[in-house]
């Protein structure tokens, strides 16, 4: 089977990767690829977590060719409370 994971950063993807990674099966592993076309779809098993959700439109093509595709997101009240946080300690 070939697995997709795609996310945002701090989304929970790793957990998931890596829940998915230790279930038994000898995947073909990704993690966090620059772009999709690296992936060698020639093997049964893949999985690949990949974070770079801007491109959705130009990797829907590559995307079709996962068995599964989970999509994972980040509440946006989240992110914006992590911003305010973090953005003052980076002046």
């Amino acid at each position: 089977m070939k697995i997709l994971i795609y996310g945002t950063y701090k989304s929970g993807s790793t957990a998931v990767y890596e829940a998915i990674r230790q279930s038994g099966v000898q995947y073909g592993t990704y993690y966090e690829p620059e772009d999709l076309s690296e992936i060698n779809f020639t093997r049964k098993h893949i999985l690949c977590k990949y974070l770079n959700i801007q491109n959705f439109e130009s990797d829907a093509s590559i995307i079709e060719s996962f068995d599964k595709v989970i999509l994972l997101v980040r509440n946006p009240i989240d992110r914006l409370i992590s911003w305010c946080i973090l953005f003052p300690m980076s002046e």
